[in-house]
């Protein structure tokens, strides 16, 4: 099953990719199962989100999710950052597919640890 255009595009165009220079936060979260892995870089500043990035290895879900989820999460309170919802963002990028929501819940369970929420 084809990722939906959207997220497409954020794989085939990752944004936030790479290591993020002083970081007030790192946090990595992996799948056994298939062998992705995922590190986000966060720094907060006033008790917002104001940059993040990745380094990952895994299935187009990941790297798309991970584009998609840090791109959205920029801005926001750590407080917004710590009540995202895997579902949501599911929704929000018109993924239909329950397979794929692995890829979306390791990059919001290691964004969450990094930003302390």
């Amino acid at each position: 099953m084809p990722l939906p255009p959207f997220l497409e595009d954020h794989f085939r165009r990752p944004r936030r990719v790479g290591r993020l220079d002083a970081p007030t936060g790192v946090a990595s979260a992996d799948n056994p199962a298939c062998g992705d892995v995922i590190e986000v870089f966060v720094r907060v500043d006033g008790g917002r989100l104001a940059e993040a990035s990745f380094l990952a290895q895994g299935c187009p879900a990941v790297i798309a999710g991970a584009s998609f989820v840090l791109d959205r999460a920029v801005g926001s309170t750590t407080e917004e950052v710590g009540a995202l919802d895997v579902d949501r963002l599911l929704a929000d990028a018109g993924e239909t597919s329950a397979a794929r929501r692995h890829g979306f819940a390791m990059v919001v369970r290691a964004l969450k640890e990094a930003a302390g929420g």
